[in-house]
């Protein structure tokens, strides 16, 4: 259902594979493999993919709860893609598993938190990256607006930020400005498992930059 809503999305726009791959900088055939659920995005092409497109990310987690493949209409005037399950219909609790996950290339996992409920200008994720894996598909710094908070409570990360490398255990947070290039690396034993919060996440202009920061040709 993600890649369906995907590939509606990008023809809404009158893009061609090739257009929307080249704006995003991906291959075409990486994106029509995306669209026809024959691979799996990674986080941060997911990202590019949705901003380019004027989506949201609630756009692809109503897809994954409805079945519905429409992008027509406004997210703002959406509901909440979370179902509630609470002994009390309206009250403030969503319970474990209520809510969808999308899984990502290498096995990486991603499930949105009900933030939009309050009407806060943040998304919020929890994410799980396998042994081995990050937050980019080929572990390349990436950079974007907003700011980003993330708080790791099972395993350990090492967040590449800029030039300095961090190695983030259980109850550690790093909180940065998302335009220095970064990416989270999983180089243990077990997963790791964090909360990711980000303002202005739908601002994006991703850009793959190498080690040094600079931008990638």
């Amino acid at each position: 259902m993600v890649g369906a809503r995907l590939r509606t999305g990008r023809r809404n726009q009158g893009l061609t594979l090739r257009q929307l791959a080249s704006k995003v900088g991906v291959s075409p055939q990486l994106l029509s493999q995306i669209e026809n659920g024959k691979t799996l995005p990674s986080v941060a092409t997911l990202k590019a993919v949705v901003t380019e497109l004027g989506l949201t990310f609630d756009d692809v987690f109503v897809a994954m709860s409805s079945g519905s493949t429409d992008s027509s209409s406004p997210s703002a005037t959406r509901r909440p893609a979370v179902s509630r399950k609470t002994d009390d219909s309206a009250g403030p609790v969503f319970r474990a598993g209520s809510y969808p996950v999308l899984q990502m290339t290498g096995g990486v996992t991603l499930s949105q938190l009900p933030t939009g409920v309050i009407g806060a200008a943040v998304e919020s994720f929890v994410t799980t990256l396998p042994p081995g894996t990050a937050s980019s598909t080929d572990g390349s710094l990436v950079r974007h607006n907003g700011a980003e908070l993330c708080f790791v409570y099972e395993g350990t990360l090492m967040l590449k930020l800029g030039f300095e490398t961090y190695d983030l255990n259980v109850g550690d947070v790093a909180a940065f400005d998302s335009t220095v290039p970064h990416v989270y690396v999983n180089n243990g034993e077990e997963p790791a498992k964090a909360m990711w919060m980000q303002t202005q996440a739908l601002g994006y202009e991703q850009m793959v930059v190498d080690e040094q920061g600079e931008a990638a040709e």
